[in-house]
């Protein structure tokens, strides 16, 4: 993994490294920004222009939220609209037609949980 990300989410045209412990997904817009514009991967005109967000907790393990309209799958497991999920290591997340791969780079969670004070972590939970 390079440039010390978190994790990398790539397709077959987007590749963002995860640097932050929270990211959004979605369709950007002149009005909406996000972290990871889906639109960057194919037709993403049926996204919701705030998809999904990626949050990594205190004890450094990942979680994806569905904050869109529509369900999204991971492992192809249904994420419904306002649930979350466990993200492990090669993960596969379906948004509409697009599949993504989320990949973790546990020697730069581990990097960054050792200089990070734990209060800065989220509380986050995979249901929140």
């Amino acid at each position: 993994m390079s440039r010390g990300a978190f994790a990398v989410i790539y397709g077959l045209h987007l590749k963002y490294y995860i640097k932050d412990p929270e990211v959004i997904l979605g369709r950007e817009t002149e009005d909406v920004k996000v972290d990871i514009d889906l639109a960057k991967e194919g037709r993403a005109n049926k996204i919701s222009r705030r998809q999904a967000v990626i949050k990594m907790d205190k004890s450094g393990s990942f979680h994806i939220k569905n904050i869109g309209k529509c369900s999204i799958f991971v492992n192809s497991k249904e994420v419904p609209s306002c649930k979350g999920i466990n993200l492990s290591s090669d993960s596969l997340i379906e948004i509409k037609e697009m599949r993504l791969i989320f990949h973790s780079n546990q020697d730069a969670v581990r990097q960054y949980m050792a200089r990070t004070p734990k209060l800065q972590y989220s509380s986050y939970q995979p249901g929140f």
